[in-house]
């Protein structure tokens, strides 16, 4: 049964996407099974992964407004090298329109995703499923469908505002026994730093309210991100030696500790 992770944070520009990203490449680099999510209806996960090609497939979306379940011929794949590895992935859409609103009021709103993937989960080691800033009913969802939650962190001046308001509704579905009692912080991943006394004073507000969960290193802030992103690619992949390649790959190997294949 696949372990299911939920990469979010309530605010906007904290590298979620680029984070779901990075992992689900990390791991599947690892010879894991993956299953991507893009629950985000600005799609940038799937322009990535499917290199900015329109899908003929459902979207995500639209599986959920059917409450259906997601089947093989929904998903598509993203090729990483001649080697076989490689990452499926479901892909988001805006035409779908808010999903809270277009919901039969039949369906019990906040179980869709976890009900969707009931069938498909058992063929994947990972779900990595990237969210939109928000605390709208698609997040809701996600928390409920997920293992672990990452919570990203944008090191600027009150990047931490969208954790401080992400925590109270994670703590509120683990303390529902119908929810998701058993949802786990994974951590708090801390992006696009600069060592900038403004970045470390966010830094320093994390670890006095979340301690332990604060991971380390920091992502750090890097031009050749926006580059990749350019390139439809991963920042792994496009600069491996980079600084963010490099501080992704030290956060991953201290989460998962797999060895190589």
């Amino acid at each position: 049964m696949a372990t299911k992770i939920m990469i979010g944070n309530h605010k906007g520009g904290a590298a979620k996407t680029q984070t779901a990203l990075e992992m689900a490449y990390y791991l599947a680099k690892k010879e894991k099974r993956v299953l991507f999510i893009d629950v985000d209806p600005q799609a940038n996960a799937t322009k990535i992964l499917s290199k900015n090609t329109p899908t003929e497939k459902r979207v995500l979306p639209d599986i959920l407004i059917n409450g259906d379940e997601i089947m093989h011929d929904d998903i598509s794949s993203c090729k990483l090298d001649t080697a076989g590895h490689h990452i499926d992935y479901i892909a988001s859409g805006l035409r779908a329109g808010r999903l809270e609103s277009r919901l039969s009021d039949d369906t019990p709103k906040e179980y869709v995703l976890k009900d969707a993937l009931e069938t498909i989960e058992k063929d994947y080691d990972f779900i990595i499923i990237d969210t939109p800033p928000s605390a709208e009913i698609v997040v809701i969802n996600s928390l409920i469908a997920s293992d672990y939650v990452l919570l990203t962190c944008n090191a600027a001046m009150f990047g931490s505002d969208g954790v401080d308001k992400l925590m109270p509704i994670i703590n509120g579905i683990q303390r529902r026994p119908r929810m998701n009692p058993n949802l786990r912080v994974l951590g708090i991943l801390v992006t696009m730093y600069e060592n900038f006394i403004d970045c470390n004073q966010t830094v320093n507000d994390l670890c006095d309210k979340y301690g332990d969960f604060v991971l380390f290193p920091y992502i750090r802030r890097t031009t050749q991100v926006g580059q990749s992103n350019r390139h439809y690619s991963f920042i792994q992949e496009y600069r491996p030696r980079s600084t963010s390649a490099c501080d992704y790959r030290q956060v991953f190997d201290q989460l998962f500790q797999i060895d190589e294949p």
